[in-house]
């Protein structure tokens, strides 16, 4: 793979090193769901080392000749949807008695760990150089599809056993600090979504309730319907500076929207009804999506664009100082259940949530103090995750750059 590599690595094809069986076969839909374990497609596609306790199951009589897996052995897809997925793969580290292989995928068993240490696969086959070597051979439009003949002759720089055993304990150890902290930004998570239950719920220290036709609420606060917290808003997009475009992203809010335009750009006439004016503060719906948690609002300085095909809505002046409680009370868990119920259509991809109905939904609204102290208190829990994921980010970025350098020789470790 690589035009270049320390003089005491070993360059050899993949056939050079082993042979590869294919997954089940002969198989009907009756067949599955008992029996003896199989790694599933999305068990090879998903991670770097297959987690058994994630197989599903499929019957396999005594007579039949199925191909077994066995640890050490490497899996490969053999289809995608994109050319840059196509033959991911994942490695069996662990010993199972009898364990077989989906029929979409194949599998490759090195003729010796002394040439090509089990841990050390894992990486070398998500590492960059034999990605790029695969994605050359991906073939196909509209599915990508891998010649397991032609991939067979990839070549790999190898260096020696220790030098493999050295990189592969190194990856391995960010591996497990970035699962150590992907468990810590879960546990927060969840933390997160109880506080904001029981914060916008019961608030802070109250002992004393009132029954509403909302449920009960505490006493010093007020129910409110949306269309008295918020007004629809459509801003034209005609203005002279331009504006960076952003897009409404599930789970992620308003963000940057990535494409072909730069950050200031001009908008034609013909353009100026495509976009709507986004100001700071302002929540953004996705009508079709809203029951699925699309909504976000814009946390930044600055005004921005989003497609028309998105609804702005402006909070009131009366409650401005209360902008992010207000988002927050719309887009936690539970008024996400809600807007189900008011969804309208006849498919489930073509549910819409109207304006006029959204304005018209109940919610429990602390008075200002409150507020503050509730967003507060809110805002805390969201740092503390925001700090763990861009943490987990570096990690996973530390990780790439040592596939690139440690699977390539650029860096030496001393074994």
């Amino acid at each position: 793979m690589l035009s270049e590599v320390p003089a005491d690595w070993s360059s050899k094809t993949l056939k050079e090193l082993g042979s590869t069986y294919s997954g089940l076969g002969g198989k009907t839909k009756a067949d599955f769901g008992h029996g003896k374990p199989f790694v599933t497609y999305k068990q090879v596609f998903s991670g770097s080392v297959i987690d058994l306790a994630e197989c599903d199951l499929v019957s396999v009589s005594p007579d039949e000749r199925q191909h077994r897996v066995c640890s050490g052995d490497v899996l490969f897809t053999t289809s995608s949807e994109t050319p840059e997925e196509v033959a991911y793969s994942s490695a069996v580290l662990a010993d199972v008695p009898e364990l077989y292989l989906n029929s979409f995928c194949f599998g490759f068993r090195p003729t010796s760990p002394q040439e090509l240490w089990p841990e050390f696969s894992t990486y070398l086959f998500r590492g960059p150089e034999f990605r790029r070597a695969a994605m050359r051979l991906g073939q196909g439009s509209t599915r990508f599809n891998i010649s397991k003949t032609r991939l067979m002759n990839v070549a790999l720089s190898l260096p020696p056993l220790p030098e493999q055993k050295k990189i592969a304990a190194i990856l391995s150890s960010v591996d497990e600090a970035i699962q150590a902290k992907r468990a810590v930004i879960e546990q927060t998570r969840r933390v997160k979504e109880g506080l904001l239950q029981d914060l916008l719920t019961k608030g802070i220290g109250h002992t004393r309730f009132k029954q509403t036709e909302i449920g009960e609420i505490p006493e010093t606060w007020e129910v409110r319907c949306v269309g008295e917290l918020l007004v629809e808003r459509t801003e034209a997009a005609r203005i002279d500076s331009g504006a960076p475009l952003y897009s409404l992203i599930i789970g992620q809010g308003v963000v940057p929207k990535p494409e072909r335009y730069e950050r200031a750009f001009l908008l034609r006439d013909r353009e100026a009804n495509e976009y709507s004016v986004v100001r700071p503060g302002d929540i953004v719906i996705n009508p079709m999506n809203l029951r699925w948690g699309a909504i976000g609002q814009h946390r930044g300085q600055e005004r921005v664009l989003v497609s028309a095909y998105y609804k702005v809505l402006r909070v009131r002046p009366e409650v401005r100082r209360r902008s992010h409680l207000v988002y927050r009370l719309l887009s936690r868990p539970a008024a996400i259940i809600r807007y189900e119920n008011i969804s309208e259509g006849s498919l489930v991809e073509k549910k819409r949530v109207h304006w006029s109905v959204l304005k018209g939904m109940k919610f429990a609204v602390p008075p200002e103090g409150e507020s503050e102290r509730l967003s507060s208190a809110i805002e805390a829990v969201e740092v503390s995750l925001a700090k763990s994921e861009e943490s987990k980010k570096r990690l996973s970025r530390l990780k790439q750059g040592l596939l690139q350098d440690l699977l390539t020789g650029k860096v030496r470790v001393p074994v």
